[in-house]
Parts: C-alpha cells; sequence; structure tokens
C-alpha cells in the first residue's frame, strides 16, 4: 500500500506539473512530500519479522528513494514547471530531461526490484498477485 500511495502521489504531481500553474505545483509536491513521509513512516513502524524481510527491506529501499529524491531531484523539477513559459530556457529544458532521466532509472530499477520480491513473497506464501498498471 505504500508503495501505491508514492506512485500515485508521484502521478498526480507529474499530471499538475503538466499544467503548468505554480500555486498548484508547489501544492502537489507538497502531498507528494506528505504521501512518501506517511509511507516511510508506515514502513519504519512495521513489526519486523524474519521471514518478511526482505520484502520489507525492498519498500524501505523504493520509499527511501522517493524521500531522497523529494528534495533535490523532484524540487527542482517543481521549480522548473513553475518558470513561467517565456522565461523557459533550452538550459532549463536540458536540466529537465537529466531531472527525468535520474528519476526515472533510479525509482523504475528500485520499483522493478520491489515487484521482484513482491512475487518471491507471494509464491513463497501462495499469494496470487493481481498485475495493475500506474
Amino acid at each position: 500500500s505504500a508503495q501505491k500511495i508514492c506512485l500515485k502521489a508521484e502521478g498526480d504531481f507529474y499530471d499538475v506539473c503538466d499544467k503548468l500553474n505554480p500555486e498548484d505545483i508547489k501544492k502537489a509536491f507538497a502531498d507528494f512530500q506528505s504521501s512518501v513521509n506517511a509511507s516511510v513512516k508506515k514502513v519504519d513502524e512495521a513489526e519486523g519479522h524474519d521471514d518478511f524481510d526482505a520484502y520489507r527491506q525492498g519498500a524501505v529501499n523504493l520509499l527511501n528513494a522517493y524521500k531522497k529524491m523529494l528534495d533535490l531531484e523532484f524540487a527542482n523539477y517543481a521549480d522548473l514547471y513553475c518558470i513561467p513559459t517565456k522565461d523557459f530556457t533550452e538550459a532549463d529544458e536540458e536540466r529537465q530531461k537529466e531531472l527525468s532521466a535520474k528519476i526515472n532509472t533510479s525509482l523504475d530499477l528500485l520499483n522493478k526490484n520491489f515487484i521482484a520480491e513482491q512475487q518471491r513473497f507471494a509464491d513463497k506464501w501462495d499469494f496470487t498477485l493481481a498485475q495493475k498498471t500506474y
């Protein structure tokens, strides 16, 4: 559930950025931060158990990456989308592409690792995972 919350908050953030409204972007970024922080807290407070440790650690790694990237990459991304169109430079566009690539590369790999751990967990405990796209 923590992963879903972060993915949804990230998607909502990007949707708002596309509309280029600085006030809405700031609010969406704050909501994104709040969602990630609540998710990190939820996972940190989860009771540890040897049988679930790898699964839990995959979630911790993913959520900590979100939290770390919020302070720099996502904050810079939000700032770039708050620049008025007439003032947006080629350098800004290049920076936006760099940030997108870094965010996508880092989080995609961690999400894939977490999904793989979910599958191992499901196989071990005979669960069926629903396939969803976000």
